[in-house]
């Protein structure tokens, strides 16, 4: 990496423009740049997976630091890190690189000292984590903890994104529209940049602020955008619990015991006092276990096992024709999302996207199932790209897609 190649240019709207002659380059400059910019912001989206959420926001904090470690993603992402490829990890670390020398400048800006040196596996797990928040992971932990039935319930907005084949569009040009509705503050909010390498990244678009991918966006070539999807994202369990025996459930007539650990937490009293607490954490069969109001539930989510999200953006990023994109479709890395795609060649697409394990027919998924049954308990197969539903140039010359 040549930081002395690195040039990041800002336009009449402050989006910045950044070169370099590598792919490592430009992911440097995207850190100092966005460092510049937003700070604050990024160390919030990075401790959200880090368990270092409560030095920022305090006991609001503890929330998402309990909820990585019930889902054992520090053990997710290191079990699973070799499936990351050599040229991603290189990507991420200049990445890295970037943001720490911006910290170690700018050490009075760090609000969660916790989270440096930031490290690829870092990274990794703040995406997962936003990842699984929009698979609806709240929605399933609070059916679980408040009890009642599984909560389906649906925003009142939504993202629209529309691709138009030029048959149908007056100036002969085929077209993509992507309304986001995302917020305009806090963690969530959208940052726009462009990134151009010598390597083929020339990208253009937006991303959370602390991922180094454009999560919907357009190169020369291409663009495609996302909305989200109301699928089945995930199932609980009711288990039936032991009458007398603490912490045994029953699993086809054995009962079986809960594993148990505490999760340690810790946060800022005041924004200064540092406080330690923990609270327990259970496994079953099942997933991982919350203790509700009336019971204990556990959960599924393919949310949950998945880390490829950042890599499979990466490829989309770099795909310069369908078949490339495709190709990147293919990792199924990301769990949900409908996926709105158009390019010059006049093809447009959708897919609607998801991680979907089949199930059997005679249980109500759309309800918390029986935890006393193996047989509800899918494998951590899922359903190839090639079954989802999808379509390319429709004869109706558009597609569209809705939150709804």
């Amino acid at each position: 990496m040549n930081l002395d190649q690195i040039q990041i240019a800002r336009d009449q709207w402050g989006i910045p423009h950044i070169f370099g002659k590598t792919d490592q380059d430009v992911a440097y400059g995207l850190a100092i740049a966005s460092c510049e910019d937003g700070f604050q912001t990024i160390q919030e989206t990075l401790s959200l997976g880090n368990q270092c959420f409560g030095e920022i926001k305090g006991i609001k904090g503890l929330e998402y630091d309990y909820v990585t470690q019930l889902v054992e993603l520090d053990k997710t992402v290191n079990k699973n890190y070799d499936k990351i490829s050599k040229e991603f990890k290189e990507y991420l670390e200049a990445y890295c690189l970037g943001l720490n020398r911006y910290a170690h400048k700018h050490s009075k800006k760090v609000i969660a000292p916790s989270l440096f040196p930031v490290t690829p596996k870092k990274i990794l797990k703040a995406a997962q984590v936003a990842t699984m928040g929009f698979a609806r992971v709240g929605d399933a932990l609070s059916s679980m903890i408040h009890g009642g039935q599984k909560n389906h319930k649906r925003d009142l907005g939504g993202s629209n994104a529309f691709a138009f084949s030029k048959k149908i569009v007056e100036e002969n040009e085929t077209v993509l529209v992507i309304n986001p509705h995302q917020p305009i503050k806090g963690f969530m909010r959208y940052y726009e940049f462009h990134l151009c390498s010598e390597e083929g990244l020339d990208v253009i678009g937006a991303s959370l602020m602390g991922l180094p991918i454009v999560i919907l966006g357009s190169n020369k070539n291409l663009a495609w955008a996302l909305t989200r999807n109301y699928t089945d994202l995930y199932d609980t369990y009711k288990l039936k619990m032991h009458p007398s025996k603490k912490l045994y459930y029953d699993l086809d007539g054995e009962w079986r015991k809960l594993k148990k650990k505490k999760a340690p937490l810790s946060f800022k009293l005041f924004g200064f006092l540092p406080i330690k607490v923990s609270k327990a954490i259970y496994k079953s069969a099942h997933g991982p276990v919350a203790k509700g109001k009336d019971g204990f539930y556990a959960l599924r989510m393919p949310a949950a096992d998945e880390i490829r999200a950042p890599e499979q953006w990466f490829r989309m990023n770099k795909a310069q024709n369908y078949r490339d994109f495709k190709e990147a479709l293919n990792m199924q890395a990301f769990a949900s999302g409908n996926l709105i795609y158009a390019d010059k060649d006049d093809n447009i697409y959708y897919l609607y996207n998801g991680l979907f394990a089949e199930k059997n027919e005679k249980y109500n998924w759309k309800d918390h199932l029986p935890g006393d049954v193996s047989e509800v308990i899918w494998p951590k197969e899922y359903l190839s790209l090639d079954k989802l539903p999808q379509v390319l140039n429709p004869p109706s010359g558009y597609v569209y897609s809705h939150q709804f």
